[in-house]
């Protein structure tokens, strides 16, 4: 395995850090995917590239849609290889509104409130949505509001990606003006409280809280308390603690405790308990262990059903520090380590502090590097 990462990374460096050249947008995945790992690892290029590819979408999209539609996870690749934190702050406005016009030339919010052909491209819109109007968020939450009974369910794996494109922005930063960027809170947090807050239903109704969970805790660490964004965010989160019970509130082993789930229940918190444990593994929130312990416990039987409810588990568990989940997945190094290496890099890029260090350290470990440089390597790896 290391011989071949050498070899990899040897090929980076032949490639070098010239942008490449195409006389029209690539439709290969390993172009754009090779432009996004180039904009990550070359910083003083990394705004020309970046705006480079958002022109790649526009053409593609205007010379032949289903051309780009079968690349969209690649493009999705390169784009969220920039919304990590401490690599998003570094990109200019202009590139960032590249971007977003460029998918906005490809959708618009009644297209994605009617289907899932974009998915991939609308999960990444909502970070680049940073043109965002608080009249827009308005109209998200007044076209749900209306929504009857029985198109709500048949919608629901649909209309909270509006909610999302509309809201995820707000994550990043500030919207055109500061009141721009009040107003919008103001609007946008007790739709995601609200989503929260919920009582688990059969069907899809799952769907509004996945999204949110991954909302709130971003909003909170963006926004810090002695800033007038900060007060708004905290009138309805008012703690650290007040946004991890609302996170915690999606495990069954906090909503559900002490009695059999039905059948509907392991399907609502199979899912927001996922999505749920990545949140809480990005704010560090080590007092949920013992929680997640249990979701374990309690899903960890059905895993040949559906492994991914006890994936993502024991993936938070690692990043929190329990110490089993640990010693379980480097006893993996040998014999599946692949699954290691998924798992160290997610750390890298979600967790904080001690879990990104042992994420670091790991994947170190795994590509025979210091672990400072691991995450780098690995990207160089791809090349």
């Amino acid at each position: 395995m290391f011989r071949c990462w050498k070899i990899a990374v040897c090929a980076a460096v032949m490639l070098g850090s010239a942008p490449l050249a195409h006389a029209e947008a690539p439709r290969d995945a390993a172009a754009i995917r090779a432009q996004g790992l180039q904009a990550r690892l070359n910083p003083a290029e990394r705004d020309a590239r970046i705006q480079e590819l958002a022109g790649w979408m526009r053409e593609l999209n205007a010379a032949d849609p289903e051309a780009l539609h079968a690349v969209q996870g690649d493009f999705q690749f390169a784009l969220m290889l920039m919304v990590d934190a401490g690599i998003y702050e570094t990109l200019a406005p202009a590139t960032i509104n590249a971007v977003d016009d460029a998918l906005e030339s490809v959708f618009d919010l009644d297209e994605i409130n009617r289907s899932n052909r974009w998915e991939p491209l609308i999960y990444a819109y909502g970070f680049f949505n940073r043109d965002v109007t608080p009249g827009q968020i308005v109209a998200v939450r007044e076209g749900v509001a209306a929504l009857g009974a029985t198109e709500r369910d048949r919608l629901y794996p649909v209309f909270p990606h509006s909610i999302d494109a509309v809201t995820k922005g707000l994550t990043m930063g500030g919207l055109a003006t500061p009141e721009d960027t009040r107003e919008a809170l103001k609007i946008a947090m007790p739709m995601i409280i609200a989503a929260l807050k919920q009582d688990p239903m059969p069907g899809r109704a799952f769907h509004p809280p996945s999204h949110a969970v991954l909302v709130l805790g971003p909003l909170f660490e963006r926004w810090a308390a002695d800033t007038p964004e900060g007060a708004i965010v905290r009138e309805y989160a008012p703690a650290d603690d007040a946004v991890n019970a609302l996170l915690m509130r999606q495990l069954s082993s906090v909503s559900a405790r002490g009695r059999e789930l039905k059948d509907f229940e392991r399907v609502y918190f199979g899912r927001t308990g996922r999505y749920a444990a990545n949140a809480l593994a990005r704010r560090d929130a080590r007092e949920a262990v013992p929680a997640l312990r249990e979701e374990l416990a309690r899903f960890a039987p059905l895993h040949e059903k559906d492994p991914e409810p006890a994936r993502y588990l024991r993936r938070a568990l690692v990043a929190l520090g329990d110490a089993d989940a640990r010693a379980a997945l480097e006893a993996q190094i040998e014999t599946a380590p692949d699954t290691v290496r998924e798992t160290a890099v997610w750390l890298c890029r979600n967790a904080r502090g001690e879990g990104a260090g042992y994420g670091a350290g790991l994947l170190g470990k795994l590509l025979g590097c210091d672990a400072a440089m691991a995450l780098e390597r690995y990207f160089e790896s791809l090349l």
